[in-house]
């Protein structure tokens, strides 16, 4: 059975940029992202046209999760206990809802109890 994770921006840039240690992370795994993920990387204003097109064909292959109210209830509850922004907010309740674990180098995901963290350094 293949593993599936959620990858949080930061590792997918990572990965991008020719990070050995993201690739080795990534690598015969299901990859589960959230829109924001999608939504940054797309959006990213250093972001080439032929780069735009190699990022887009790699989400192609991403399962991309949207906002569901199951989604909205948890991030409502994570930025009310955790003070975290609304990107980091729904990257971590997509994770925690899919009960799936967070690939991330943002140490700010430790705060959370309940989310199984994996914290790239």
């Amino acid at each position: 059975m293949i593993e599936t994770i959620v990858t949080d921006t930061n590792i997918i840039i990572r990965l991008f940029s020719g990070d050995k240690s993201c690739q080795d992370i990534i690598h015969k795994k299901l990859l589960l992202i959230s829109i924001i993920t999608e939504i940054e990387l797309l959006s990213w204003s250093q972001l080439s046209e032929p780069d735009y097109l190699i990022l887009s064909s790699f989400l192609h292959d991403c399962f991309i999760i949207g906002l569901t109210q199951e989604i909205k209830n948890e991030v409502i509850h994570l930025r009310k206990n955790f003070s975290l922004k609304i990107p980091d907010a729904i990257i971590a309740a997509t994770a925690i809802t899919k009960n799936l674990p967070l690939f991330s180098s943002d140490d700010i995901f430790k705060r959370i109890p309940h989310l199984n963290f994996v914290h790239v350094i």
